[in-house]
Order: structure tokens, then sequence, then C-alpha cells
């Protein structure tokens, strides 16, 4: 998958859902990521976002090498694009909290 279709297919509400989970397993894994880096902690929501994105990944998605390349590929959509990458993730977590991701909390 080229950041070319990458970025395409964060613009449009035609994605596929397992390529909706990849792109947004791989959004939710950065922020937590960056979060820790800045805070050497994160918040259990975001664990439970994480966890039913990881749900909707096919076997082929899981593989950590196939993982890595769509973080690097969603590293350089937020790259070009910080503000549609930001809107991206916040509808990617609204999405998984609407859904009932996190115990308790249903958008």
């Amino acid at each position: 998958m080229s950041a070319a279709i990458l970025f395409m297919l964060a613009a449009t509400a035609d994605v596929t859902p397992p390529v909706r989970a990849e792109i947004c397993h791989a959004q939710i894994m950065i922020m937590i990521e960056d979060v820790m880096s800045q805070t050497g902690r994160v918040a259990g929501p975001s664990w439970f976002v994480r966890d039913w994105w990881a749900l909707r990944l096919t076997d082929a998605q899981s593989d950590a090498s196939r993982q890595a390349e769509v973080r690097a590929l969603v590293r350089a959509f937020r790259s070009a694009d910080p503000e549609g990458s930001d809107a991206e993730r916040k509808a990617c977590v609204d999405e998984a909290i609407e859904a009932g991701a996190v115990p308790g909390r249903k958008g």
C-alpha cells in the first residue's frame, strides 16, 4: 500500500472495513507511542480502543512487519496533512467508543 493510496483511502468514506481497521489500528498505535514517549503513561481507554481495532484486523494485517509498514505510511500522512491525520485519528477513536470499545462508555 503506497502513501498516496493511504492518503486517498483516509480521505474517503468508501474505505472497506479491513482497510479502515488497518488505518485506525495504526493511528491508535502511533497515538499510544507518542503519548508514552511524552509522558511515560497512557490512559486505560486508549488500550481498549487499540484492542477493539486490533480485533478487526485480518490475519495478514496482524503481521508485525505489515503493521510497521502501515504505521510508516500513517506517519507520512501525518507529516503531509497533520490536520487531516488528526481528524482521522479522532474519527477512529470516536467510532470505537461509539461501538462500545470502552467499558461503561458509549458515545
